[in-house]
């Protein structure tokens, strides 16, 4: 099992691994998603979450997919949670309240361009979810207005909605 980041995961990680047990089964590594050091077919399982809007072009963002998807066994499963371009409205709020040499470094994917990405993928189903709990400011608030998000789904267009939840199986 491998714990990556772009540089090596450090105590977050390893105080919740050990709490779980799992600290002597794991080895920590730095990884570059887009040049991995592995050989094709390394994997049976990669789960990630929030890592493609952190590559900031589209064609960036496809390659990682692909070596993803190089990186995985045949039968094998990629599990992930990725930040999505999501609404006007969220686009204008990320302008306003995040610093621009953040949001230089960022590109947010639509859920068109993932389906798009994952369509070398023997099966991929997913999941898009939420509008208004990416406003809350503390947890609170983000569970309350996440009750909402559940209330008002059939409203609000796919595309709309910020975070996508993906299974795929090569």
């Amino acid at each position: 099992m491998v714990c990556s980041d772009l540089e090596i995961p450090g105590f977050p990680a390893w105080a919740l691994h050990a709490r779980h047990g799992a600290a002597g089964k794991i080895t920590y590594q730095a990884v570059d998603i887009l040049t991995p050091p592995y050989p094709a077919a390394s994997f049976d399982l990669i789960i990630f979450k929030s890592v493609l809007h952190a590559l900031p072009q589209p064609w960036l963002q496809a390659h990682a997919m692909q070596e993803l998807h190089r990186l995985l066994r045949p039968g094998g499963l990629l599990l992930f949670a990725e930040n999505l371009r999501a609404s006007p409205l969220h686009r204008v709020l990320r302008r306003l309240f995040r610093p621009r040499w953040l949001l230089q470094q960022r590109r947010y994917p639509t859920a068109a361009e993932i389906r798009l990405w994952c369509r070398k993928f023997r099966e991929f189903h997913w999941e898009t979810w939420g509008f208004l709990g990416a406003l809350g400011r503390q947890e609170r608030e983000r569970r309350r207005l996440a009750r909402l998000d559940a209330a008002i789904k059939p409203l609000v267009p796919q595309e709309w909605r910020y975070i996508i939840f993906a299974c795929a199986r090569k």
